[in-house]
């Protein structure tokens, strides 16, 4: 006689945890932005009767106001450059569902001195994305910027004198994806298109 010998229980397997949901909103915002050159104050007198011209670049796009000469030290421009670009930002729809985080877009604004073989008389990088509304983005007050108004000092010769503007901007549209969606990483994912332009 020879006893039964008891067998193992057979350890029941643990389910694997479920994956968070992606409580992340990706976004894509069309803007235009706008750049006002005012004037130029300060500069040496040496430099009267020179021409000067303001660059505003993104990546190798960009654009350039008319050439002004220089008078008394000063160079009047008044005018108004616009260039249309995307601008890609997030929200957690979790944990605060206004809030958007965008990814920073540089642009380049230098002075020039046409007449002195295009020397650069200065040179600055601003992220025009701090521009925009974090929050609240279907609300029309918010669709159309309020300026922001700065000064860049010059360098060189003109390192006394600065350039004054104003940053704007213009929401037109975006598109938005769900935040549960499934994304396999083929499409960008970005779904929705909200329309933020009033034609009337």
């Amino acid at each position: 006689w020879r006893p039964f010998r008891a067998s193992s229980p057979v350890p029941t397997p643990t389910p694997a945890p479920a994956p968070a949901p992606n409580t992340t909103q990706r976004m894509c915002f069309h803007v235009l932005f706008s750049l006002h050159v005012k004037a130029i104050h300060g500069l040496p007198n040496s430099m009267n009767g020179l021409r000067l011209t303001i660059h505003w670049k993104r990546k190798e796009e960009g654009l350039q106001t008319m050439p002004s000469r220089i008078i008394r030290g000063s160079v009047e421009f008044d005018e108004t450059l616009r260039q249309r670009c995307i601008v890609f930002g997030t929200r957690d729809m979790m944990f605060d569902q206004t809030a958007i985080k965008y990814e920073s877009k540089l642009f380049t604004i230098s002075v020039v001195a046409l007449d002195v073989d295009g020397l650069e008389l200065g040179q600055h990088h601003v992220d025009l994305s701090r521009l925009l509304p974090e929050e609240d983005i279907d609300d029309p007050n918010v669709r159309h910027g309020s300026g922001w108004t700065t000064s860049f000092q010059l360098s060189g010769k003109a390192k006394s004198s600065y350039l004054d503007v104003t940053f704007n901007y213009d929401l037109l549209h975006y598109e938005s994806s769900e935040a549960n969606e499934d994304n396999d990483g083929d499409g960008d994912g970005l779904t929705n298109d909200v329309a933020l332009r009033n034609d009337s």
